[in-house]
């Protein structure tokens, strides 16, 4: 487990851009913005695995914003 996965692994995220903090446009993402998931998982290339509603999307951390954690019952 990387150190941003463990950061980010069971967080409810919105996506709030296209800009990554490195400066890179991901156009492709444009379609997310506004959208919310949790963050399953980390992708191989680095990004965070956002599950939407019926699927699983890589979204760079610097796209996302946290909103709420995923509390476990026992």
């Amino acid at each position: 487990m990387t150190y941003q996965e463990a950061i980010w692994k069971g967080k409810y995220v919105w996506i709030t851009g296209i800009l990554s903090k490195s400066g890179r446009v991901h156009m492709p993402l444009r379609k997310y913005v506004g959208k919310g998931g949790r963050v399953v998982g980390e992708s191989k290339c680095g990004r965070l695995l956002v599950q939407f509603s019926n699927h699983t999307r890589a979204i760079p951390a610097g796209c996302v914003t946290e909103y709420g954690t995923v509390k476990t019952v026992r």
